[in-house]
This record gives structure tokens, sequence and C-alpha cells, in this order.
């Protein structure tokens, strides 16, 4: 503590040697000076003016009391509450003046951290709660405001379930509870509530707070939105799978295609040697339908995993409904119904599509619906109309163009959806399945297939009162391509033919086939033999046909080989993958055609002759 003696016109008479030692100097140096003279005062001319003020104040017998700073011998800054008190005579006259100085230095230096550290925590991003050691809010920063939706008043006196998602496991917060009873600091992940019902993940840290006797006061939690931070992990992850599943899919495309091919093309054989009377044609039919979906999905697996653009023909929507449906029927519970609503006549039904993605988008509706019934069964009912869209749309309407569009409708009897799952319904990896029963992907690739047809996708649902998906098509007046007959137009030929593949049961399919079509074939299963035949025997072949993957030469080595022997070799390249080779890398390196596995009998056919036409003209 400070003190010191003054004239009422502030002269310093006396000072106290804790000031004096303050200050290093001698009494002897600043008694006798006006008191807003001395050393303590000189730092600072406005402290200066204040001094000098409150002297003439307390000379008039008021008591004056204020803060002010000084700086120590050592440079260091001591902040003083600073008093001048007058002194009266009997009188009642002021004749001397008492400043005194405490020492608050360390006061001060504790409120300003204490502001510092309610304005860090008032600003944090991180929301910020205290408890009392029930458990009852005290404090919530603005972020806690922000992340849960709740204001503040709405969370001070109120348990911190207020904030607990009760739909999750409730492990974690007991454990939470129990480590901060018992003193200790815990660490974690935890669901929380959002005023709004809407659940998010936080990184939480809560710690007991104590005082000087070392007993808990409060429990001071810290918690953090990681929800788009698990989305993104997860995301990340599902983004591994799907690389993982594009090699898988490069790998096993040719092999799948190969046996797709000897289905398909003794199928064929055998549809061309029966009458068209026979009842088998029906079957065979079916198989061949079946064998072409199956192509177009690989190459849309494919598509997929390289995030290509897939291609989109004028089609028929009921012929595709029909199918799927007949796909399911034989699938489904018994204790399913289904329903097909026909509003409007196939050829109104059509489309600019991709075939597979709108079976794809079939699929995933009536399977969802399915799901939803369960063992208890109900009704599922599609349907198709037609709808005209005009300037005044609903909401989910928007992104359509005014026009005429095919609506496709899918609904069901089951459980239905609440508000809060129809809002997530479309979201990547959402699912209300249990563990391994979906991967949350099925609507979230159906709307954007929908999209990608520039078409939209709605739904309607309410808990116990089943679920209605309404989809979008533009509708297109392009003329439908007709379905090739498999016995007509098949172009034959009685030209020589070295046929190459490694698969024994492909290359006796495709050589008989081959010569059904008239021409005379030789067939190899060793690409390293065929060449031998072909070095000793060049002018005995009109073509080459030969598949892509094999053991000793691959299907470009084979070509290249026999070009350079016959420079205007007809070649044709199949492969059941075209990741290592594309058309027009197959034209640079001098091969006629490239057909996909697994190719049909009239593909080929026409293949052939466009390659030996082709050689003609060289």
């Amino acid at each position: 503590q400070f003190i010191g003696l003054l004239d009422v016109d502030g002269i310093l008479l006396q000072a106290n040697e804790t000031s004096l030692k303050f200050a290093g100097v001698q009494e002897s140096s600043v008694v006798g000076l006006p008191f807003w003279e001395t050393v303590w005062m000189q730092h600072s001319s406005t402290l200066q003016e204040k001094i000098r003020a409150a002297v003439k104040e307390a000379a008039k017998g008021r008591f004056v009391r204020f803060e002010i700073d000084h700086y120590a011998t050592d440079g260091s800054l001591h902040y003083f509450d600073f008093s001048l008190k007058p002194m009266k005579d009997d009188a009642g006259k002021v004749v001397l003046l008492i400043p005194e100085g405490r020492d608050i230095t360390e006061r001060k230096q504790a409120e300003e951290e204490q502001a510092r550290l309610a304005t860090a925590i008032e600003q944090s991003a991180e929301a910020v709660f205290i408890t009392d050691t029930h458990f009852i809010i005290r404090y919530a920063n603005p972020a806690l405001e922000r992340m849960s939706g709740f204001d503040r008043n709405e969370l001070i006196g109120r348990h911190i379930r207020i904030l607990a998602n009760e739909n999750h496991n409730e492990s974690p917060y007991t454990e939470m509870f129990d480590s901060l009873t018992q003193g200790s600091v815990w660490s974690g992940r935890l669901f929380y509530l959002k005023k709004s019902g809407t659940s998010y993940e936080a990184e939480v840290t809560a710690s007991p707070v104590r005082d000087k006797m070392g007993t808990i006061i409060n429990y001071v939690s810290i918690h953090r939105d990681i929800t788009r931070e698990v989305q993104l992990e997860r995301e990340l992850r599902q983004a591994h799978k799907m690389e993982a599943i594009g090699t898988l899919a490069g790998g096993i495309a040719h092999d799948f295609n190969n046996i797709l091919s000897v289905i398909q093309g003794h199928t064929q054989l055998t549809n061309l040697k029966l009458p068209k009377s026979s009842p088998l044609q029906h079957s065979l039919n079916q198989v061949l339908v079946s064998c072409g979906r199956a192509k177009d999905l690989v190459s849309q697996i494919l598509a997929f995993c390289r995030q290509s653009d897939h291609a989109k023909r004028p089609t028929q929507l009921l012929p595709l409904v029909s199918e799927v449906l007949q796909l399911l029927r034989s699938t489904l519970p018994a204790t399913i119904e289904i329903r097909l609503d026909i509003k409007i006549p196939p050829e109104q039904s059509v489309i600019l599509a991709d075939p597979t993605q709108i079976h794809q988008v079939l699929m995933n509706l009536a399977t969802n619906a399915a799901h939803s019934m369960g063992s208890q069964g109900g009704t599922l009912e599609v349907r198709l109309s037609k709808e005209k869209i005009t300037s005044s749309r609903t909401p989910y309407q928007s992104d359509l163009l005014p026009g005429s569009y095919v609506l496709l409708s899918v609904s069901d009897t089951g459980h239905g959806m609440d508000r809060s799952t129809i809002e997530r319904i479309f979201d990547p990896y959402f699912t209300t399945k249990g563990p391994g029963g979906g991967s949350g992907m099925g609507l979230a690739v159906t709307q954007g297939i929908v999209k990608g047809h520039l078409g939209a996708i709605s739904v309607n649902s309410e808990p116990g009162m089943g679920t209605q998906f309404h989809v979008y098509f533009p509708e297109t007046h392009e003329e439908v391509a007709p379905v090739p007959d498999n016995k007509e137009y098949l172009r034959t030929g009685r030209e020589r033919i070295l046929f190459v593949d490694d698969e024994e049961p492909l290359m006796e399919m495709g050589k008989e086939i081959l010569e059904t079509l008239g021409y005379r074939v030789t067939g190899s299963i060793s690409s390293r033999k065929a060449l031998e035949i072909f070095r000793d025997q060049p002018s005995a072949f009109d073509l080459v046909i030969t598949d892509m993957t094999m053991p000793e030469l691959s299907g470009t080595e084979l070509a290249t080989e026999m070009m350079a022997i016959q420079p205007h070799l007809p070649v044709i390249l199949c492969t059941g993958y075209s990741e290592l080779v594309d058309a027009r890398q197959a034209q640079a390196m001098g091969i006629r055609q490239l057909i996909m596995k697994p190719w049909g009998i009239s593909e080929m056919a026409a293949g052939i002759r466009r390659a030996l036409e082709q050689s003609q003209l060289i």
C-alpha cells in the first residue's frame, strides 16, 4: 500500500517507504513538488491532468477515487486503486490531503484474463456449455445456440439431456456422467438432437471444474459438430470401395462376357435351327433378352466406375415396367400383391433413355417398396400416365421445363416415413435398414439417373400410410427403333476365316456360328499357334477374328504380327472389356472392326461384311 501526505495545493509533504522503493527514489527528491509532477506521474500527461483535477476536488472536501497505472523500476506496469481523502480541522476546513494507492495488479490481470477467456468462449466456433454438479446448464455460448438451434435462455436451467438424442445408444452418456462425477476428463463422440429434431454427431471433451480446495463445482463441455466430417469419411470409404469395384469389374467383365457369349451364341444357333412355329421360340427369345440385359448391366457397371456418359435412345417405358414386374413376381413374397395401372398406350410412353438405367430405377423403387411392406405383405402398385407441366409447377417439379411428361408412380402400403426421413431419403449412404440391409445408395443413384434423364422424382409418405414415389420423364416423339428379328437380315458369305479365342467353348461356338453363315473357318485356342498357321499360309485366309485378352499374344499383338506379314489383312477384334482398347485405337492399328462381347449373330455377320468390303476398297 502506497500512502503519502499533501497540502491543500497538492504539494507532496511526505511519502511512505513502499512508494519510494517502488519508484526507486529518495524522499528528498520528491518532497516539495506538486504531486502530479512527481516521478509516479511523469509517464503520462493525461494522468498528470487527472491528478491535478483530483487535488482540486479533494481540496473542496470531496473524497476522490479512481484507478491509475504506474511503471516500476523494472519496467513492469502496475495498476493501483488510487484515492485522495481530505483531512479537516475542527472548524471543518480542509487542511491536508492523504493520497493512497493499493496495488491491484494481480486482481486486474485476473479480471482481464477472465474477460479474454469469456470473449474467447463467446466467440469460439466450438460449442461450450457449463453445468453445475447436477448437470443443469448454467452457461451456453453462441456456438451452442447456432449448433443446437436452441436459444440460450431455453438451455440455461435445463438438464443437458435436453440436447441428448435418446434414439441412439445410451451408454456413451452414462459413461460420460460416471467419468465426470468421479473427477475424470471424458472424451468421445455423442449424438445430439437439434431443436428442429435433426440429429447431429459431435466430438466431445468434458471436464470437471474445481475450486481452490479441489472440490468439483462445475462441469465444462466442449463439442464440435462432426456430422459433415463423418459423412465425408464415409464417402471417402465408399469412394475407395467404388475404386475397388471398378478394378474388380474390369477384371470380371471379360470372363463374364465370355460366359454370356457361350449362352447367347448357342441360344441363337438353336433359334436359327428351329421353325418359327416352335413353342421353344418364346423361351429362347427370353434367354436372349436376358443376355442382352446382362450385357448392358456389365457395360453400365463399367461406365459407372469410369463415370462415363450413358447412351440414350427412344425407349418405350411400358415394356420395361412389364419386364421388371414379371421379374419381381417370381421373387417377392406371395403376401405382396402387384398391380399395374396403365393410363396411356405404349406408343405414348416413349422417353429418351438408357433402358438399363431405367430398368435400375424401376428395380430400386419396387424393391424399396417391397422392403417397406416386409413379411406382413401389402400392395405394390405401378402406374403409368402422362402429365402436362406448365409454368405453375409444384416445388418438386421446379427443375422441369414446361412440356409433356411420362409419369411413373410406384406406391406401397408399407410403414411409411416421417418428415425427417423424407428429407434425407435421397442422401447418399442414408438407409433405414439395419447393418447388412443395404448401402443407402439405391435412391441416391435413382435420383441421379432421373436427373440425368432431365426428369424429377418426388416422394409422399406418412408413418403408417405407405409411400408414393412419382418420377417424371420428358416425353419424346422420336421413333423407337424396331427390334431386329434374330432369323432375318443375316448377311452370309463364303470367305475363309481364321477364328482365335483362348476359351475353347467360345472358339467352338464361334466356329459353328460362322460355318452356319456359310464361311469356311479354321479355329484356334492358341494365339501363338494361330500366328504359326497364318505365317505358313497367309493367302489361305480372307479375314481374321481374334479375342483381345489371351495368355500368349494379346489380340492387338497378334493382329500387328499378322498385318506385318499381310498389310491389308482385315481383322476383327472381339473384347469383353474395352478399357485397354477402343474403336479409335483399334482403327489406328489397322483393325477394321471392334466388336464387344457377347456379340450377336446379326452383329457379327454385319461386322464381317463391313470388314471385307473395307479391304476391297484399299
